[in-house]
Order: structure tokens, then C-alpha cells, then sequence
């Protein structure tokens, strides 16, 4: 993670991980027009209550990475990306998710989500494959919001949960299948949305 955060911190805008095992966690990406992307590069954390990378810029792109979890379990479950509310033009495309709580998740409900005027806005979600995650996309807090072209499989509950969601959500040609878990026989929506 140092020497990702260095690179982080750095005036390149293009950030490529070769193909490798990357161990990430809680890595801040505060500064704008960044670029995120890699070949066959493998992104863990190493706890699972850790998150990957904690998007708060402008005009961000995570972009051709694999993200999976690593070691023990334990404390909240959270997600690989992490959306804060001041984040702007965010596009995460062609990347894999599996083994987590939540792929994408929008910033913290406790925080910048008590204010409704301060919203992660124009986010694009597209092209990606989200895998036996217990809640692929929870979203919310958000403004101007795609999600498009992506596969999602093997969730344990709905694959898309929204909320306190404003203007334009757009979601189209996206797969599902085996959405919901099949041991209790709970049967699950595909797309969960909800204004509060």
C-alpha cells in the first residue's frame, strides 16, 4: 500500500499496475484525474473489513483490475471501492469483484449522507463482473448515477441496492443470474431501490 499511496500522491495521472498480487488497503485517492488501470493485476485486501481504495477526487478512473479478499475475516463488512461524497466523474469499468460484502459501496450513511446537499455525482459502473459477493453495488448518496453493460452472479442478496439516490439513474443491459441465497430460500430483487 506505501508504495501505491506514493504513486497516489504523485503528479502522474496514469497509474498502471503490471500483471501481480497487490496487497491494498484504505488507499485515499483525493487527487484529480487519476487513472487506476492494469493487465491480469490481482488487488486483495488483506482483512475484510478493510477497504481497497476510497475514491474522494475528481475526474477517477479504476479501470482493467481484479479485486478479491485475502486472510482472516472480521469486524464490519465493507467494500473493495469506496465512493465518498465529494467524489466527481467517476468511471470504474472492465474490472472483477468476488469474496466481499460489497464490490462498490457509496460513502458512509453516518456522515456526508446526513447532508443532502453534498452527493457523489456522475458515476459510471460499466463492463464489470461481480462475483458470489453478498451485495455487489450499495449505492447511495448519489447524483447521476450508470450502471451498464456489467454481469452480475452468485449474490447472496440483491445484486443492486440503491438509496437516497437524485437526479438521473440510468441502469440497462446488465446480466443477473443466481441472485439470492439459495440455502434459505429467500428470494431476492435483482435491483433493491429506496429513497430513505
Amino acid at each position: 500500500s506505501a508504495a501505491i499511496m506514493q504513486a497516489l500522491a504523485s503528479q502522474a495521472q496514469d497509474i498502471f499496475f503490471p500483471p501481480g498480487t497487490y496487497l491494498v488497503q484504505d488507499c485515499l485517492v483525493d487527487k484529480n484525474n487519476k487513472r487506476l488501470f492494469g493487465t491480469k493485476a490481482r488487488i486483495k485486501s488483506p482483512k475484510e473489513a478493510g477497504i481497497g481504495f476510497i475514491l474522494s477526487g475528481l475526474d477517477l478512473t479504476i479501470e482493467g483490475l481484479d479485486f478479491c479478499t485475502s486472510g482472516a475475516s472480521g469486524g464490519e463488512p465493507s467494500g473493495f471501492i469506496q465512493v465518498e461524497a465529494s467524489a466527481r466523474d467517476i468511471s470504474i469499468r472492465n474490472c472483477g469483484f468476488i469474496g466481499r460484502y460489497s464490490a462498490i459501496r457509496g460513502s458512509s450513511l453516518l456522515s456526508e449522507a446526513d447532508n443532502p446537499t453534498v452527493r457523489a455525482r456522475r458515476i459510471t459502473i460499466e463492463h464489470n463482473d461481480f462475483g458470489n459477493l453478498v451485495r455487489p453495488l450499495y449505492l447511495f448518496n448519489m447524483d447521476q448515477v450508470t450502471i451498464t453493460h456489467n454481469t452480475f452472479h452468485d449474490a447472496i442478496n440483491d445484486a443492486i441496492r440503491l438509496r437516497r439516490m437524485t437526479g438521473k439513474v440510468i441502469i440497462s443491459q446488465n446480466h443477473f443470474r443466481d441472485i439470492g441465497s439459495s440455502s434459505s430460500n429467500n428470494t431476492r430483487d435483482f435491483i433493491d431501490t429506496c429513497h430513505s
